[in-house]
C-alpha cells in the first residue's frame, strides 16, 4: 500500500462564489472583446472616484438616466458610447437609443453585471455613457448675460455636495457656477450623477484663486455676497435683483477669511435652531430661492406698469 495515498472517500470542498463571480466577469470581458472589435480597452470604474482636473484621463463616464439624457441633449460632443442594460427595456431607453441613432452616436447593449462593475454598483438605472472629460468655461463667459447670477463654492470637497449645489443653482435661476482648482471637489462622475443633468446645462468655471476671481467679477460689475452664520443681515434685506455672485463655504469652516474680505457684503440665513447648520447645497438653495423670489417680484411689477 502506498503510504502517500489517502484511504476513504474524498472530501467535498465547496466552491468559492466570489472566485466564481470573478472568473465569470473575466469570461464576460473576453467574450465582449472577441465579439466586438475595438472594445479591448474596457472603461474603468467611474463612480466614487474623485479625480483632480489636472490628472484626469482622456475618457471618463457618467451614469443615470437623467444625467445621460441631459448630456446627449446639451453636450453631445462629449459622448463616446452609450452602454445600455440588456435586461432593461423601457420607452425611455428606446427613445434614448433613437436619439443616439439620429445624432449618429454609438451605443452598445451590455449585461447588467458589466454596468454594475464599471459604476461600482452605483444606481445607474440601466444606462451609462463613456464620455470625454468635463470642459470648464472661462470666468468671463459666465457674466455674458443681462443679469448674471453666479454661485461660488469655497472649499466644497465632497463631489456629491457639488452636484447637489449645481442642481439647485440651475433650478433656481443661477447662470453659472464657480469652483476653486485646489482643495475642492471637481466635476466627477459622482457629481454629475447627483446633479441629474444640471452640470450638462450650467456653465462651470474652475479658477486658480477664488479671491482673485471675486476681484475680477467686481471689475465686471458683479456684486459679491458671502454667506456667513454670524452676519447680521438676512437675505431679504439685500437687493439680489442685479448682477450678483453668492459665495457659500463648506459646512466645517464656512467661507475663508481672505475670500470673505474680498466680498462686498455678508449675509446670514436665519435659523429656528441656532445650534444646527446647513450644508453648502442647502444654504445655496435658500439664498438662490430668495434671489429668484426678488427677481420674479420685480419682473411682475414691471409688467404691471
Amino acid at each position: 500500500m502506498n503510504p502517500r495515498r489517502r484511504s476513504g472517500p474524498r472530501k467535498f470542498t465547496p466552491r468559492d462564489d466570489r472566485s466564481e463571480a470573478r472568473r465569470g466577469e473575466r469570461r464576460l470581458e473576453a467574450a465582449l472583446r472577441n465579439l466586438e472589435p475595438g472594445t479591448a480597452d474596457l472603461p474603468r470604474p467611474w463612480a466614487r472616484v474623485d479625480l483632480d482636473a489636472r490628472t484626469r484621463s482622456e475618457e471618463t463616464g457618467v451614469y443615470g438616466l437623467h444625467t445621460v439624457q441631459a448630456l446627449i441633449e446639451h453636450q453631445p460632443e462629449r459622448v463616446l458610447e452609450l452602454l445600455v442594460d440588456e435586461q432593461r427595456a423601457s420607452n425611455t431607453l428606446a427613445s434614448l437609443r433613437l436619439d443616439l441613432r439620429q445624432r449618429e452616436l454609438p451605443y452598445r447593449v451590455v449585461p447588467r453585471s458589466f454596468l454594475d462593475r464599471i459604476t461600482r454598483d452605483a444606481n445607474h438605472q440601466g444606462v451609462a455613457c463613456r464620455v470625454r472629460p468635463f470642459v470648464y468655461a472661462p470666468l468671463a463667459e459666465l457674466v455674458e448675460c443681462d443679469s448674471p447670477a453666479l454661485l461660488l463654492l469655497d472649499g466644497i470637497e465632497d463631489p456629491r455636495n457639488l452636484g447637489a449645489a449645481a442642481r439647485a443653482a440651475l433650478a433656481l435661476g443661477a447662470t453659472g457656477l464657480v469652483i476653486p482648482k485646489d482643495r475642492a471637489a471637481a466635476v466627477t462622475p459622482a457629481a454629475e450623477h447627483v446633479a441629474a443633468g444640471a452640470l450638462a446645462q450650467l456653465p462651470v468655471a474652475m479658477v486658480t484663486n477664488l479671491a482673485r476671481a471675486i476681484d475680477d467679477l467686481k471689475r465686471l460689475g458683479v456684486w459679491t455676497i458671502a454667506a456667513e452664520a454670524d452676519a447680521g443681515v438676512p437675505p431679504w434685506q439685500v437687493d439680489l435683483t442685479g448682477p450678483v455672485a453668492l459665495v457659500v463655504g463648506g459646512e466645517d469652516r464656512g467661507v475663508r477669511r481672505l475670500v470673505r474680505e474680498r466680498c462686498d457684503l455678508a449675509l446670514a440665513i436665519p435659523m429656528a435652531e441656532p445650534r444646527l447648520s446647513l450644508n453648502a447645497a442647502d444654504a445655496a438653495c435658500a439664498l438662490l430661492y430668495e434671489m429668484l423670489r426678488q427677481r420674479a417680484t420685480r419682473s411682475a411689477g414691471e409688467k404691471e406698469r
